[in-house]
Order: structure tokens, then sequence, then C-alpha cells
């Protein structure tokens, strides 16, 4: 939808989702529905509504989940992000690059959020 509010100026509204979802997210979500994740909360509620998956936080907004807090999350250290993953059942966190044991590298964006898979026998 293009406004016109003067004669010379042409403006496009921007679309909300395009902010925060890009190429990078959907490839490394690509195969991966129904599962539990937790990510940026921006980043979570449009991840869910395009890959079918279950945020642990999102924005708040008319539909919110907020099951767990991702900022929360990304100050523990290794062993308790461990025994959230487990106490929450999520299968993923799309977060900052992280070293700890039980949680399997699957790609890298270009905003530089890694994705990572549950170890869940660790």
């Amino acid at each position: 939808m293009i406004l016109k509010w003067q004669k010379d100026i042409v403006t496009s509204p921007s679309i909300h989702i395009n902010r925060y979802l890009h190429r990078d997210d959907l490839r490394l979500f690509q195969g991966i529905s129904g599962k539990r994740f937790l990510a940026h909360p921006w980043k979570s509620l449009v991840l869910a509504a395009t890959t079918g998956n279950f945020p642990l936080d999102t924005k708040h907004s008319t539909l919110s989940i907020n099951q767990y807090d991702y900022h929360k999350f990304l100050k523990l250290p290794c062993h308790k992000r461990r025994a959230v993953m487990r106490k929450y059942k999520i299968d993923y966190a799309y977060v900052p690059t992280t070293d700890c044991k039980g949680f399997t590298l699957l790609g890298t964006s270009q905003e530089n959020l890694s994705l990572y898979e549950h170890q869940k026998e660790i």
C-alpha cells in the first residue's frame, strides 16, 4: 500500500514482520515444526507464526506467551540453562552464540543468533 501525503512525497509503511524475520531465520528453522523454542520475544512471535513452532516468550501483544523469560535465560550459567530447557521441555534455543554442553549448534544467522538443539540426555 502506498500512501501519498504530499504531491512530491510517497511513503510506504513498513510491515512489522519484515523487521524481525529474516531469510536466515527461515533457513535455520526449515524442517522444524511443532517444537517448543526460546528466542527474543519479537523474533519468537514471527517465527511461531511462520514455522508452526511454539515460543516460550513473545512480545506483549493481543496474543502473548510468557512461560519463561528470554532475557533471564541469557543471564544464566550453562548448567542452569540446561535445567530450564529440561523443566520447560524446550527443544530449541535461538540465542547469541554460547558454548554450553548439551546444546548442539545447528547454525548461525547474519544477525549473530545461533540456533541450538537441546540434547535432553545430557
